[in-house]
């Protein structure tokens, strides 16, 4: 391989062109449908009008017979329940041909909202002494991807040990589905610069105060040493750049041991719903000290602590964790490691 390019292709189409004329056959097909379930409509009220404008029996000066009158009432009621039984048949089928309609179109237009984004491609670059056929095994980075520690710390009494299930809160957008998958998990983050930083000299120099005629215009400037302080250098406000530090995430500014990767055995399916989805890492099993804790000046509650050792072996991470206490729920923590 002598090199690898990507660039974005606009011409090339994300969606099968098989699947769109499927579904638009389909449209088509559900509007004909449509239209004649219309068609019986309008012939049954064409029908029903016709009755209802030969209502009247017998002529202005004949009368009508008793047995005439009953014939005709028997026949109108007859045709109109048939009529009226006819329409509601004919308007839940075309309700549910509608509802089928609806989907279609709904589905044609998510394909063509998102038919029209241009696609990415990678073009490899290969030497051979032959012409030849292979495969290549293409790695990727993207930033729409990522995971989250997750624990449940679970104890049975105050003389066991403690059990801690590590598990990942597992999310990605990336337009496409992994689709039962083996996730290898890593405490590092390849966005974060592998460039040591550079502290740069803060200079301090002392302050003369200059002094005016005029004692209306006195003026007292800051000192020098709230100046540098507060002082702009390589573009960075350090007040700034404290508080970006302190709400960052804690995989990729806390870490401060080397990276480490988590290989799962178990094939998982992680939609690009953006949603997070759990995935067990592994289970381990501490000795644990337990003590109570109370401040009563702060919190009238007394807590129960437990203390485990060894913990550093165990490649952990800053979490969230759940809390089981005897086989019950009792709360949730946030598990410091690096406090």
């Amino acid at each position: 391989v002598l090199g690898a390019v990507f660039q974005v292709n606009y011409l090339g189409s994300r969606k099968d062109q098989s699947e769109v004329k499927n579904v638009k056959d389909s449209i088509e097909i559900m509007n004909t449908v449509v239209s004649g379930f219309d068609n019986q409509l309008a012939i049954l009220a064409g029908q029903e009008d016709i009755l209802n404008k030969n209502q009247a029996v017998g002529g202005a000066n004949n009368g009508v017979t008793l047995a005439a009158l009953q014939a005709v009432y028997e026949f109108y009621v007859s045709k109109m329940t048939q009529i009226k039984a006819d329409e509601l048949a004919i308007n839940q089928k075309k309700t549910k041909a509608n509802e089928t309609l609806a989907k279609l179109n709904q589905q044609l237009s998510e394909w063509n909202a998102t038919g029209n984004t241009p696609t990415g491609e990678v073009v490899v670059q290969v030497q051979a002494k032959s012409a030849t056929t292979a495969n290549l095994k293409l790695s990727y980075v993207i930033n729409n991807a990522g995971w989250t520690p997750v624990y449940d710390l679970r104890s049975t009494d105050i003389n066991s040990a403690m059990t801690i299930n590590y598990k990942a809160n597992v999310w990605q957008s990336a337009e496409a589905d992994w689709k039962n998958v083996k996730m290898t998990l890593s405490t590092g983050n390849p966005t974060v610069s592998a460039t040591s930083p550079t502290l740069n000299p803060w200079y301090l120099y002392f302050y003369q105060p200059t002094y005016y005629e005029s004692y209306n215009y006195g003026y007292n400037a800051p000192s020098a040493m709230n100046q540098s302080y507060d002082k702009n250098y390589d573009g960075v406000n350090e007040k700034a750049e404290q508080n970006i530090q302190s709400s960052a995430q804690f995989t990729t500014v806390n870490q401060t041991q080397m990276t480490t990767e988590f290989d799962i055995n178990l094939d998982y399916t992680i939609p690009a719903d953006g949603k997070t989805h759990l995935v067990a890492i592994q289970d381990y099993t501490l000795p644990a000290n337990y003590y109570y804790h109370a401040v009563p000046k702060i919190d009238l509650d007394a807590f129960l602590v437990a203390e485990v050792t060894d913990w550093e072996k165990l490649n952990l991470l800053p979490g969230n964790a759940n809390i089981f206490f005897g086989g019950t729920y009792v709360g949730q923590s946030y598990l410091n490691i690096n406090s």
